[in-house]
Order: C-alpha cells, then structure tokens, then sequence
C-alpha cells in the first residue's frame, strides 16, 4: 500500500502541476476532493503543497460537488452525484477500472481484462511513450509488465463528450499518457500496475519529461458584474476567457451576454451547465478550435446572436434543450464537418458557409432556416432534420446513414442528392410544394414519403422501396421507381415516353399527366381510382392492371387489358389493342363522353373491346381503315358477356362520319355494338366539286390506283379525308408551282430583252440629238445670221453632238420587277419578286452601225397563292444585238440564252407533307424592232414596233420530301411570241453647265400569239394525269415614265418605271442605271 500511495502522489503530481506552481495559470484556489476508499493524508499534503485546496468526502451529494473543480475518486463502488459531476464538465481522476467507473446505474467505462496477448478493442489511442518508441496502441495493447505476465485492458462505451488522461509505469519508470476528447468532460486513469512507480519531473516546468497533461480549469460565467465577456469580475477566474479556454455558463445572473473579445477569437468548448438559466450570447464572432464545440446542458434553451466560426471539426450538443444561432456560422475547413447531437432542437437562422459539413446525430430536430452555401455536405444519422428553404442543405449532398426524417416546408426546389445507406429508412415530410430535383440513391434503403401538400421528385432517382402515405406524390418513370406503397395520391407527369416497371400496392390512387406516355408492366395491385389525363397510358400484362376502376378524362388509353374492374371514359381516347387487338375490362364499361377509336380493314378486321357488361352513352365512335375499303363491311367493335345499354340513334350520332368517301353507321344488339362501313364517292368525284378541273383528272388518277388494288398508306389517309381537305389535296398535288415558276422565269427573259432595247435607244437618242443640232444650226445660217463667232459657236456644237463613232460604252442597269398572277379555275395565282443586274458594251461602229452585247443576273422568288407553294430561280442570261439607225428611223434585232436553276416547294396541307422540286430550265429568246422619229417642235415622237420570241424548256424530274406522294414531272416546253406596238415621247433640255436632262413617256400594247396557259404531265403512283396553270389573257398594255441626265459626254445616269396592266397579271418595275463612254 505505501507503494501504492507514493505512486499516485507522483501521478497527481505530474497531472495536476502541469499548469505550473500556485498562482500561475491555475488559481491558487482551486478546489480538488479525494473520496473513495483509499484516501490518504500524503496525497492531500501534496496538493496542498501544490497550492490547491483539498477536500476529503467519502461519499458526497451534489451539493459538496458543487464547489470543487476536480475529484479524485480512489476505489468506490460508485456514487450518482459523481456521475452528475462528471457528466456536467467536472475533473474526474481514479484508480480502479473495474470497480470506479460504474458509478451507480450508469456505465461510464466498461472495462474488463481478458487473458490473451494481441488483442486491441480500444476505443482511445495512445500515441507516444516515455521512450519515444512511438507505441500506436490502445489501452487494450499488450505491455510487458517488468518480466510479469502480459495483459490488456479493454474501454469501450465511452460517453458522448468524454476527455481521457492515462498513465501507467513500467519497471524502468517509462510512462504512458494519451487522451481522448470531446465536449469538455475530463477523467484521467492513473494505472498502479508494477513493481515501481518512478517519474522524471523536470524541475522547472513541474511537468513530465516526455509527455504531460493538461487538466484544464474551465472559466465559469456567474455574471455578478455586467453582461460584458470582457469584464473579469463576471468569470470565475481572475481573468476574462482567452484564446484556448474552457468556458462554462452558470447561474442566471446577466444571460444576456456581449461578447466584445475581438471577432473571431479562439476558444475550446463553450458550455451550458445544467444549472444555467436561459443565456442570449451576442457581439463578435466566436470562434471555436479545432475539436471544440458547444454544450447545452440546462433545462432552458440558450440563443447565439452572434456569428459562429467552426476552425476544423466541432460539435454541438443540445443535451438539456434546444440551441438557437440567429446569426451566420462559418464552417471553415475542407473536410471537416460539426457534429450536432440534438436530444432538443437546434436551429439555425443564418446562413451557414464555408467548406465545411455538417452530422446530424440525437433525436431533437435540426432546423436550417436559410439559403446556406457550405460546400462540405450534410450527414443525417438520427432524428429529424427541418429544411425551411430550397437551398437550406448548401451545394453538397445529403447522406443517410441511420432511421431518419427529412422535414421540408418551402415551394422551391432542392437541388441536393440524397444517398440513403443500405437498410436505412429515409421519412420525407413537407409542408408546401417543393421539388427535389437531385438524384435520390440507395441499394437496400427504403423512402417513407408523407407530404401535407405536394411533394415533386425530378432527379434520376434509384431505390428499391418507397412508401406514400399522405399527401400528393409527382413524378415520373425516371424519379419513381422501386416497390411502391401507395396509401394516398400519385401523380406521373411524364413530358417524355417512359416506363414504370416497379410493383405498386396499396389503397392510394394514381394520375397520369404530362404528353408523354406511361407504359406500366409491374405487378400492381393498388385498389385506389386510376385516372388519365394527359398523354397515353398502357397496362403490359394482366398483372399490370391495377386494382381498382380506371377512368379516362383525358390522354389515351391504349392496348390489349383495360381493367380488372370498370373502365369509363369520360374525355380522352379509349384505343383497344395494337392494331387488331382487343382491350378486356372484367366489369362494366361506360362510354360518357370519351372517344372510341376502332381501327378496321376491308377484311373485315377491327379492334374489339370486350366487357361484362357497356353501357354507352356519348361520346365519339372514330374508325381509321388501314387499307382500302372496297365494299360495304361489318364490325362488331363492343362486345359482352352480360348486355349492351345505349340507344341505337344515340350510338349512329357518336360515328364520326367525316369521309367524303366512306359512310359509317353502327346498330345495338342484344350484346354488341356493331360498326357498318360503305364506300359512296370517288377520288374523282371529289375531284369535280372543286372550282379547280385538274382536281378531276388527280382524283381519276388515285380512282385507277384504288382500280389497281393499292392500299398504299397516303391513298388510304385520302379516303377517310372530308370533302374540304380532299379536295384541297387534290388541288394541292397538281404542280401549279412549276407553271407558275415557268412564267416567272419568262417574264425574267422579257425584263432582259427590254432591257437590252433600252441600250440601243439610248444611242439612238444620240444619233436622233446631232442631227436636230445640225438642222438648227442650218436654219440660223439660212436666216441670214452672218456674225463669224456665233457661226462658229454653232458649228462646234455640231461637233459635240457628233456620234461617238468607233467608242466603246459602259451600261449597268438593275433588273427589279414585281407582280401578281390572279387565280383563275385552273390554279391558283400567285406573287412574285424578281432582283438582278445587266451589264453591257456597245459600239456604233458607223454613223448607221451600233453592234452590242451583254450578260444578266436575276434571282426571282414566288409565292404561290391559297398554299400551292413557292419557289426561287436563279438565272444567268447572255445577250447580242445590232441595230442599224439613221438620224429619223431605225431597224433593231438579238438573241439571248439563259439557264435557270429552280428549286420549288408546294404542301400536301392535309398530310403534313411538303414536296420539293429541284430542276433547270433553258431559255432561248430573240427579237426584232423598229421605230421612227417625227419631229413636233422641241419633242420627239417616235412609233416603234416590237416582236419577241421565247422559247422555255423545263427538265423533267421527281419530287423529294413527300414519300409516296412525290410526283414525277415530265420535262415540260413552252412559246411565246408577242408583237407589240407603242409610242415614245421624249425632249431634250440643256443647261448652261452643259448638263442635259431628257424625260420620256412611252405607251404600248401587247399581245401574246402562242402560249398563253402552261400544261404539265404528272405521274403520282403509278397513275398520270394533266396540270393546266392559269389562263392569262392575250392582251397586255404597258405604260413607261423614266428619263436621262447626261453629267458630260462620258458618263449618263438613267432611270425608268414601266407598268404591265392585264386582266389577269400585272408586273412593275423600277431600275436604274449608268452609261460610260470611253
């Protein structure tokens, strides 16, 4: 026993001296009981040496523990106060494992010794050794006790918040100590294993050689003073708290504290003693170590107003009641996460940021009440945690690992993924609309869903089991999956095509919504009210029915199994099987508004659905036939076992008998309802109904397909078509756009040649300028006019108004024309737009002789009328040309190529479809012309004549874009020839700057001798027949305005605007131009 004593002197010696001697960091007042079996006066003669103030009490209540800072418990079997002490912050030092940490009923430590060498159960590491061997052992590692027998020690079961200080010594006087920490509670072991207890003390620092403890004194908030940190007076030591310290609230003295330390002070745990009242902590952040953390162990709750800093790893307990932080916390470090132990509420108000994470663990609920930011995640062991915000989580994910509910009262969304470990049951409660947008994932966890409101699930989701119990469930095949308990409402929304192949049970209904369609092929036994109101809903198998009634108010209901009990329809589409199939309801099928689609064959095919008992009252009865009905054909497209309810008028008035072609009509039977169709019209007589006689020969056209024995599937859509849409089809398949492109590509060519006549006129009204200079001149020198200077005046402008003989000249003009072609019984009009450039050289090679030549460019685009449809042509054209002139008349001719790209489009409107053209066209043109000039005072007039031929050959080619519908065209050759006559006015007037304007009016008549109505051979399916475009009248007038300014003898501006006025067109343009002479 002496060996004993003096061995925990030294143990005491060096855990309690560590701070120093009396009066340095420990007060000189700190009070340490001994109580147990073995106290002994050398122990209490060595604290007291130590300054400290020691207290004997074998068994002591609370009330003597109240006042001491640390016991040193020497063998007891326990003592409840001690438990208390301990559990509320207080130092504990003892003994005996066995016997001194089961204090009363509660199990501090579980020890126990076991007899075996290399075992390590140990929940508490120890890291360094007296001799700095660097043993990485645990308390349950194996020692060699001085040649004794080898043993272990096992600890486990260490209480939430506990500090632990070991030692022991060997033979050699090697020691020992390591510790464990969590929340401020502090307990040392001190091992009397051994033959001797010897220590190094240094005798400067009082402490261990290699290693030492700390037993922390905490600073103790009685607020007797003010509510300010600052002033000492208020804390227990003489000293405000510092960097590092320990910090205990008691008493409820001042709760409202300030915290005016400077921002983001360091401090270890900051605790709540049972005995605190309810303390406001405000002012400056505070901030906690690295493994520090917050206590709440009083009855009252306890509030942070001011901001929270976490360093590394931290904790939060709310073991007595909740925890309120009003302000923002910080949770610094990447990798590190604070854990919350919640037996009460602990709520957080402010934003919470940084890189760090936050573990949830207790029972009480954690609730985020702001948009947080941090980045390190969130971990849900236990309990409940309440989100008031979409972004309440942060940006990382929500890991489940243990039995937990997730609260979330918010309408907006939560981006966050949540992974369930495996076995884990995750309960969603929300109170709101809110939608989790993440990926939800876990291999053997299970989702208990009980929203009060709507909750929406969008991410990918994976799980095996969810269960629903209140509230409104939406999603779709990608975020629902798994075994479903459905106990209240789901909803698929599904925007896209999607498959749900989990097993659903329970006594919750089911909406369908959304375009896409569900495909359901698990085993569902649900018995709640199936309802589709969107999109298209199919039971795979038997078992895939549900177990209860289906109603259809909108969507489409497809395939072979309607219902195990009553289907009815009251919106939406009922589509029974898959192409001849039938839908089987087990009970009673009521048809109230909904619209019945039956697809039949001149077979004599349909779908069929069969039930128990029909009752039909309204709705649509639609047939689509897949092929040509040829004769007249019975169907009994409702069939039952018990008897049909409708009335036979009613059911004839739900036919939707819109073919022109075909007539429908149904009867009643005992048991069935039976669908009769007929073909009444042709494709030809459709045909004639139109205003349009090509749509005849078309529909004759499809009538010899049908003769033929085709069912190709356009044919087939034609003949269900009314007699509006099958007409404008017909009308629509004629090629009216190549008529019409072919007239737009011959006024092109007609734009050229005018074109290239006015070059030869402008020389001409040269030519016609020097000679009524010459006469002018003549008739002054004949009026006696003898003064030399103004004869020869005259005489030199004789020589500027000379023809510029031999001289090349320049000439660009524009190309712009538009018009509109007026639709006739034939076809349709149209409008067009043509833009483009001319460009020449021409040289009066003698006084009678102007020889020229030229190229052009025009890009025309037209839009067909009443949808017959558009094209664009692009053309190159070359040009020569001569004219033989004379001061009063003149005699003109030229030829012209072009070659014309065409790329056209027209709709087929009531088949969605659009052909395309894509061909080109040759255009050969010449003319001759002549006109005289008369002299009426200063003005010239001047009878022309005109006579033009074009020659227009289209290529054959086959229509693109239209499958089955797209028409070959035979190529195609069309002639013009047009005399014209007309009349010119034009004067002259000069300026003294030697500029000269000259306008000009002109008025004409045409006349068109050839074609004037394009016609076009056509081959559709086999069948062909003949397209007439729009008959345009012979006769066209066409009145001109324009006029020249000639700047000097080089360079001329031009401009003109002609009007084309016929019954049936009419075409303007307007162009400019330039003249150069070199």
């Amino acid at each position: 026993m002496q060996r004993i004593v003096l061995a925990w002197i030294w143990v005491l010696t060096v855990v309690l001296f560590v701070a120093g001697p009396a009066g340095a960091d420990m007060p000189s007042n700190g009070r340490i009981m001994l109580t147990g079996f073995n106290s002994n006066a050398q122990i209490t003669a060595a604290l007291q040496n130590a300054g400290y103030t020691v207290v004997e009490n074998f068994n002591p209540d609370a009330a003597a523990l109240a006042n001491v800072d640390t016991v040193i418990l020497l063998r007891t079997n326990g003592n409840a106060a001690i438990t208390d002490f301990v559990n509320n912050g207080g130092g504990l030092i003892t003994e005996w494992i066995a016997a001194d940490w089961v204090l009363n009923s509660t199990t501090l430590i579980d020890a126990d010794q076991t007899g075996s060498v290399g075992g390590q159960r140990s929940d508490v590491i120890f890291t360094t050794t007296a001799d700095q061997t660097g043993l990485n052992a645990g308390i349950g590692d194996s020692y060699n006790a001085g040649e004794g027998s080898e043993f272990w020690r096992t600890i486990s079961n260490i209480g939430d918040g506990v500090t632990i200080y070991a030692t022991r010594a060997f033979d050699d006087g090697e020691a020992i100590i390591g510790s464990f920490s969590q929340d401020g509670r502090t307990m040392v072991i001190a091992y009397d294993w051994g033959d001797s207890f010897q220590f190094d003390i240094d005798d400067d620092t009082n402490k261990l050689l290699l290693n030492a403890v700390d037993l922390v004194t905490p600073y103790v908030w009685h607020g007797s003073a003010s509510g300010t940190w600052s002033d000492p007076d208020n804390w227990s030591r003489p000293t405000a708290p510092g960097v590092g310290c320990l910090i205990h609230f008691d008493g409820s003295t001042n709760t409202t504290v300030n915290h005016d330390a400077p921002a983001g002070t360091v401090y270890d745990v900051l605790m709540f003693k049972s005995s605190a009242g309810s303390f406001t902590i405000t002012g400056n952040q505070i901030n906690l170590q690295d493994a520090g953390g917050i206590i709440n162990r009083s009855a009252n709750g306890q509030t942070f107003d001011a901001p929270i800093g976490f360093t590394g790893n931290g904790f939060i307990i709310a073991e007595g009641e909740e925890l309120s932080f009003t302000n923002t916390v910080a949770l610094v470090q990447s990798g590190a996460a604070v854990t919350i132990t919640a037996d009460h509420d602990v709520t957080f108000d402010g934003v919470i940021s940084g890189d760090g994470g936050l573990i949830k663990h207790g029972n009480g609920i954690l609730i985020l009440n702001a948009a947080n930011t941090y980045t390190g995640g969130t971990t849900l062991a236990q309990g409940f945690m309440l989100l008031n915000d979409g972004q309440a989580l942060g940006a990382g994910d929500l890991n489940v690992t243990g039995d937990s509910v997730l609260q979330v009262i918010t309408s907006s969304t939560v981006a966050n993924n949540i992974n369930i470990s495996s076995g884990t049951l995750l309960t969603i409660s929300v109170i709101g609309t809110p939608t989790f947008s993440g990926d939800i994932y876990t291999d053997t966890g299970t989702l208990l869903v009980q929203p009060i409101g709507t909750l929406t699930l969008s991410g990918n989701n994976s799980y095996p089991a969810l269960a629903l119990n209140a509230g409104t469930l939406i999603g779709d095949t990608d975020s629902l999956c798994g075994t479903i308990t459905n106990n209240s409402a789901i909803q698929f929304n599904q925007a896209t095509d999607g498959t749900y192949a989990g097993d659903m049970s329970g006594v919750g209904t089911l909406t369908k919504l959304g375009n896409g369609s569900l495909v359901m092929t698990g085993d569902n036994t649900y018995t709640g009210l199936t309802t589709l109101a969107a999109g298209t809903l199919e039971f795979a198998s038997v078992a895939a029915t549900p177990g209860g009634d289906v109603l259809v108010d909108g969507g489409m209901l497809v395939g072979v199994y309607g219902s195990n009990f009553d289907l009815t329809a009251t919106a939406g589409i009922i589509a029974p099987g898959h192409s001849f199939g039938t839908m089987a309801v087990s009970g009673q099928f009521n048809l109230n508004g909904s619209t019945f689609d039956i697809e039949v064959n001149d077979a004599g095919q349909s779908d069929i659905l069969t039930a128990n008992t029909a009752v039909v009252t309204s709705g649509v009865i639609r047939t689509a036939a897949l092929d040509i009905i040829t004769a007249a054909r019975q169907y009994s497209i409702i069939q039952t076992g018990a008897g049909v309810t409708a009335d036979p008028v009613d059911v004839n008035q739900m036919l939707s008998d819109t073919s022109f072609i075909l007539d429908y009509s149904a009867a009643v039977t005992a048991n069935d309802v039976v669908l009769t169709v007929t073909p009444v019209h042709t494709f030809e007589e459709a045909g004639e109904l139109s205003s349009n006689p090509n749509a005849a020969a078309v529909g004759h056209a499809f009538d010899q397909m049908v003769q033929g024995g085709s069912s190709e599937s356009h044919v087939v859509a034609m003949q269900a078509m009314n007699q509006a849409q099958l007409t404008q089809t017909l009308e629509q398949i004629q090629p009216q756009v190549r008529q019409a492109t072919t007239q737009v590509v011959r006024r092109q060519q007609q734009a050229v040649t005018s074109s290239t006549q006015a070059r030869m006129q402008q020389m001409q009204r040269v030519v016609r300028a020097a000679e009524r200079t010459r006469d002018s001149v003549m008739l002054a020198d004949a009026g006696g006019q003898a003064n030399q200077s103004a004869v020869a005046s005259a005489l030199q402008d004789v020589r500027d108004a000379e023809p510029p003989l031999g001289q090349l000249t320049f000439f660009a003009r524009s190309l712009n024309d538009f018009g509109r072609v007026n639709s006739d019984r034939y076809a349709s009009g149209h409008s067009y737009n043509s833009n483009g450039a001319d460009f020449g050289l021409q040289c009066l090679m003698t006084e009678n002789l102007l020889v020229g030549g030229g190229g052009s460019v025009v890009v025309s685009n037209l839009y067909g009328h009443n949808s017959s449809g558009e094209s664009e042509s692009t053309t190159l054209y070359a040009n020569a040309y001569v004219s033989y002139l004379t001061p009063n008349w003149h005699i003109d001719g030229g030829l012209s190529y072009g070659h014309a790209f065409n790329d056209t489009e027209h709709p087929i409107a009531a088949m969605g479809l659009t052909a395309n053209g894509d061909y080109d066209s040759n255009i050969y043109s010449g003319f001759i012309s002549g006109g005289y000039f008369f002299a009426l005072g200063d003005w010239d007039l001047e009878p022309f004549a005109n006579l033009d031929y074009t020659h227009v050959k289209d290529d054959g080619y086959t229509e693109t874009g239209a499958g089955a519908m797209n028409a070959t065209l035979s190529a195609n050759a069309t002639d013009s020839l047009r005399p014209t006559i007309g009349l010119r006015v034009s004067r002259s007037f000069a300026f003294d700057n030697g500029m000269e304007l000259r306008p000009r009016v002109s008025v004409a008549w045409v006349h068109e001798l050839l074609d004037k109505q394009i016609t076009t051979d056509a081959n559709i399916l086999g069948a062909t027949f003949r397209s007439r475009g729009v008959d345009i009248d012979r006769n066209t007038v066409q009145l001109g305005v324009g006029g020249d300014v000639k700047i000097n003898d080089q360079f001329t501006l031009f401009a003109d605007y002609t009007a084309s006025l016929n019954d049936d067109w009419n075409n303007h343009s307007i162009n400019v131009g330039v003249r150069i002479m070199f």
